[in-house]
């Protein structure tokens, strides 16, 4: 009898389940939201996207040659841009302070250290600040962070008060989400003191990101939003040459984080609601 039961029930379920996950109800149960299986960050013409499960593309060497990182503990020096907008991330030399890839055969993933003395970074940037409006969203691990870090960043080889970045750590308190954004002349915008969004680094897997519409930014933590910040007005553009993964990149870098990304995707617009539960399921099945 129970087994003709579920029999139904699964009869059932086939029949009409489609037509439900259309609008995301199932009788009885609470809403969700039904992610297309179909669903890729492509979609949303991203500025940059990186996912560490694509490894086999990667290499060892900053030139981009030679042998790709296969095993737990292979440095990384060159990380090719998925969004075909040849954002390539590359390390300043070929040592052994380089990220390393860990996690093969389960959820790979990019890890840093906050000693490291080369970080791979980019010689163009995503240029998010003069876009207008940005969406910064990783899935990440954080592991002992400190405070004053960077998950991601942009700046300025030159003009060392530039900076940008909506993947910051807050320079007070290291499990806060903040962003910091400074111009050349080194007027504040976005303070690094503002706490954002509270439990991103606490050492659990987190999909998080910030979007900067060009005078607030609000957090998201695990697809559920925080609240939104209003900082001080832009003016003028803001030229950065540098977008980093795990530092600060200017002549030099600073502010190392530890911890582990699996993936990043930084698109140059406000994502719309959909989008956001679309990318953050996304980013959540690579940990």
């Amino acid at each position: 009898m129970i087994h003709r039961l579920n029999v139904l029930i699964a009869t059932l379920w086939l029949a009409f389940a489609p037509a439900y996950a259309q609008v995301g109800q199932i009788p009885g149960w609470p809403p969700v939201q039904v992610v297309a299986s179909s669903f890729t960050p492509a979609s949303l013409s991203p500025a940059w996207w990186v996912e560490a499960r694509n490894f086999s593309t990667f290499f060892q060497s900053s030139a981009g040659t030679g042998a790709a990182p296969a095993s737990n503990g292979d440095v990384i020096g060159f990380i090719p841009d998925l969004s075909g907008n040849s954002v390539t991330l590359k390390s300043a030399a070929d040592n052994a302070t380089r990220p390393t890839l860990a996690g093969v055969g389960t959820f790979p993933s990019i890890t840093c250290t906050a000693t490291n003395s080369t970080t791979v970074f980019n010689t163009t940037g995503v240029n998010s600040y003069n876009a207008g409006a940005a969406s910064w969203f990783f899935a990440i691990q954080s592991n002992s962070n400190s405070a004053d870090t960077y998950v991601a960043s942009e700046g300025n080889s030159t003009a060392l008060n530039t900076i940008y970045s909506i993947a910051y750590v807050n320079s007070l308190t290291a499990t806060v989400l903040s962003g910091f954004i400074r111009n050349s002349s080194s007027s504040i915008l976005l303070p690094q003191t503002q706490n954002l969004q509270a439990g991103v680094f606490n050492g659990s897997n987190h999909v998080f990101g910030i979007i900067d519409n060009g005078t607030s930014v609000t957090p998201y933590l695990d697809g559920v939003a925080g609240t939104p910040f209003t900082y001080t007005a832009r003016t003028g553009t803001l030229t950065t040459d540098r977008f980093a993964l795990c530092a600060l990149v200017r002549s030099s870098g600073s502010g190392f984080w530890n911890g582990s990304i699996y993936a990043g995707v930084v698109v140059n617009r406000v994502l719309t609601s959909t989008e956001i539960s679309n990318l953050t399921s996304y980013l959540s099945a690579l940990y």
